[in-house]
């Protein structure tokens, strides 16, 4: 007896085991099978990838584009999109780690995929929108000098020594973009949270990969970035950098109302003038035009009068 019971019986896992309920057992392997945008050195070693293709993704669009623009002003242009871009890299790490348990039945790579499908089609589209309100408002509504800081792709300032760069130039435009960006990504996260449907789609798309996570990761982490993120670097990119016709034409308006506000000018001076009368003049303040009555003409009478 003692003989037939030591072959029969179990081990103490294959106890747990069976006392297991198959739900369990079932939601212990969806947890383990899951795909995790932070799921260990595999995933680190994607984002890295990703890093480097954005890179090249920005080389090529120089290679390619026929403009007279310079390597130096290429790399600030480029800084600018991807500090953005890094920037909203994390930002959706984060939407993408604390969001998942929103909605049942959703990964975090599927929120991950989401974003970026969400941020390069739609939030460029708010990105050129903000961008050249900011351009508007500033053109507008302030100095030549302020209007020529804020233009965007415009580093540098031409004197009689030749160009200067101007740093002043380029941290204001980034600051200006990082801001344009955090805007347009709290809207795209308003987005999906009002619209879930877009995140339901997009995993049913990326439902034939769900079974092996580390393809999925793959597939969210280099090939949907890879496709989108080149999309929206070369947009991006046109409307990013200078513009010469178009800061040709912005100048032109800035001279013109420029005109105009030093024409109004004038012409409130020239009423002061001609309002004023030498009978009431301080002979001691003013003896050469209280005592003369020198012509309106005169410049210095003139200033004199304008000022009593």
């Amino acid at each position: 007896w003692l003989k037939h019971s030591r072959l029969t019986r179990r081990p103490p896992q294959e106890k747990v085991c069976a006392r297991s309920s198959p739900k369990a057992a079932a939601a212990q392997s969806g947890r383990m099978s899951a795909c995790n945008v932070l799921g260990g050195t595999f995933a680190l070693f994607i984002q890295i990838c990703l890093a480097g293709i954005t890179g090249l993704i920005l080389v090529w669009k120089k290679l390619v584009e026929h403009s007279d623009r310079t390597w130096f002003d290429f790399g600030l242009d480029s800084s600018k999109q991807v500090l953005g871009a890094g920037w909203v890299h994390v930002a959706n790490l984060i939407c993408a780690i604390f969001l998942s348990s929103k909605l049942p039945g959703v990964d975090n790579c599927t929120w991950y995929a989401a974003n970026v499908v969400v941020d390069t089609t739609v939030g460029v589209l708010i990105e050129w929108v903000l961008l050249r309100l900011v351009q508007h408002i500033a053109r507008t509504y302030s100095t030549r000098e302020v209007a020529e800081l804020l233009e965007t792709g415009s580093y540098w300032r031409i004197t009689g020594a030749g160009k200067r760069f101007q740093l002043l130039n380029y941290l204001s435009q980034l600051a200006i973009w990082l801001v344009i960006v955090t805007l347009m990504k709290i809207a795209m996260v308003v987005l999906m949270q009002l619209a879930p449907g877009i995140i339901f789609a997009i995993n049913v798309l990326l439902g034939g990969f769900a079974a092996s996570p580390r393809t999925k990761l793959f597939m969210v982490m280099i090939c949907v970035p890879m496709v989108m993120n080149t999309f929206q670097f070369v947009v991006t990119d046109n409307f990013i950098k200078r513009n010469p016709e178009a800061m040709s034409r912005r100048a032109v308006e800035v001279d013109t109302r420029d005109e105009a506000l030093q024409h109004d000018r004038q012409s409130e001076y020239e009423q002061h003038v001609d309002a004023a009368s030498c009978s009431g003049c301080n002979s001691v303040l003013l003896p050469a035009v209280c005592a003369g009555r020198p012509s309106a003409s005169s410049p210095t009478a003139r200033y004199h009068l304008w000022q009593a």
